[in-house]
């Protein structure tokens, strides 16, 4: 599917009304990344579903991913940044139309786990054709985070 015609795809849609958020698609190759740090609040993910479909709706799943979002929000102050599609090493390599989606729809899903909100989207282009990377920002307010006593 060409990028251009991505904004248009069905889940985008929904999840566009869901989330009242932007979703922009840009017809440009994301450049490299510098690797991903420990610290800050920028997660690199390939994807963001495991091997096994079952342990994608398990607890267990959710509280691990949830953990992790939680971390780059307090790093952030209330705010991060998810790119899907891109390696830790910063490499941006893309994933196929189908996983993006997928790992859209888990990342909308453990984000609404912990409160936290959706505010916008970017698509890329990935280095290899039909692949595609996406920028996805994410906000909690702040008296959230210390209500939860997340910056313990």
């Amino acid at each position: 599917m060409d990028i251009k015609n991505f904004q248009h795809d069905t889940f985008l849609k929904n999840f566009q009304i869901y989330n009242k958020g932007m979703i922009l698609c840009l017809d440009i190759v994301m450049p490299q990344q510098p690797p991903e740090s420990e610290q800050g609040n920028k997660e690199y993910k390939r994807h963001l579903q495991h091997n096994n479909e079952a342990y994608n709706k398990t607890i267990k799943f959710k509280n691990k991913r949830a953990t992790q979002m939680k971390y780059r929000l307090v790093q952030g102050r209330g705010k991060a940044i998810y790119m899907i599609g891109v390696e830790d090493n910063g490499k941006c390599f893309g994933i196929s139309q189908s996983q993006l989606l997928n790992s859209l729809d888990t990342l909308k899903t453990i984000a609404s786990y912990i409160n936290a909100n959706i505010r916008s989207i970017r698509m890329y282009r990935g280095m290899k054709a039909n692949s595609y990377i996406a920028t996805v920002r994410i906000s909690m307010p702040l008296s959230d985070i210390e209500s939860q006593s997340l910056l313990d």
